[in-house]
């Protein structure tokens, strides 16, 4: 074998050794850190909120995991929303989408999943979606009814909610800002990735759209046209996937962050919720 031959050869297996390792069946533990980053909350001193009953909870996750929610009390309301949060969630940010929700006059119920902010643990899609029934169940635990909940997730918590009423009964389902499936996603957050095929991403798949094509309850879409981390082309395709007894609304000029300050997600979010069958209605 000739030197020119030879270095060939090492130079094409170098590249697939690297093609390998960079993998996401291989590097799965650094796509998950890029994917889910520890964002710890600034302080939450000007975030509570003054008017309403706040209740801790804690509950358990997993075999030795043990989570905190808090239940914010709305005065009248039949409604208890579950908010999952995005991939940068923390309690500071989850606050400011309490203070948004309670205006629609439900209660809210907000948690923090393993390995977010100040939570023990190391957060992955498995753990997403366990954490996100245990707070369903723990919710159910303290008394309420599936026909009182109404679950609720933003961008990556989209998946999770979806997930969870695929599993679990509710109210209603509302998807903010969600991706139809984990692989489009990652491949449009990091580019790079696009060169490698279906069957070297981990066999856990998160896809929002699975979730929700063979059932759901009444279901609302949002999201924002000018959106520049999750295109609104995967809610379009949500919808469709959904088929029946779901509305999308596309906010007008609205990004990935922020919109729960808009006057017109606020009227889509409170209509909605108001037309859900109340539980005298059972």
């Amino acid at each position: 074998m000739s030197a020119q031959l030879r270095a060939a050869c090492l130079a094409i297996l170098t590249g697939l050794l690297i093609w390998l390792g960079l993998s996401p069946r291989v590097a799965h533990y650094v796509y998950v850190r890029i994917l889910m980053p520890r964002c710890r909350s600034a302080s939450l001193d000007n975030r509570q909120p003054t008017e309403n009953l706040i209740h801790p909870v804690s509950f358990p996750s997993g075999r030795v995991h043990t989570l905190c929610g808090h239940v914010y009390t709305g005065a009248s309301s039949q409604k208890l929303v579950i908010y999952y949060g995005g991939r940068r969630s923390n309690q500071a940010k989850n606050l400011i989408r309490v203070n948004a929700l309670l205006k629609t006059g439900a209660s809210v119920f907000t948690f923090n999943y393993r390995g977010f902010d100040d939570t023990e643990g190391r957060a992955s899609v498995a753990s997403l979606l366990e954490d996100g029934l245990a707070a369903y169940d723990a919710v159910i635990k303290l008394g309420y009814g599936a026909e009182q909940i109404v679950l609720y997730g933003e961008s990556l918590g989209a998946a999770v909610a979806a997930h969870v009423s695929s599993k679990r009964r509710s109210s209603g389902l509302v998807l903010q800002s969600g991706f139809s499936s984990l692989d489009i996603q990652i491949k449009d957050m990091i580019p790079v990735l696009r060169i490698y095929p279906r069957f070297m991403f981990p066999d856990l798949k998160l896809s929002t759209a699975e979730s929700i094509s063979q059932f759901h309850p009444p279901l609302l879409i949002l999201h924002g046209d000018k959106d520049p981390v999750v295109d609104k082309k995967h809610s379009e395709w949500l919808a469709k996937a959904a088929g029946v007894d779901t509305r999308l609304v596309v906010l007008p000029g609205a990004t990935h962050i922020n919109v729960h300050s808009r006057p017109d997600w606020l009227e889509a979010v409170s209509d909605f919720i108001a037309s859900l069958p109340s539980e005298n209605s059972h």
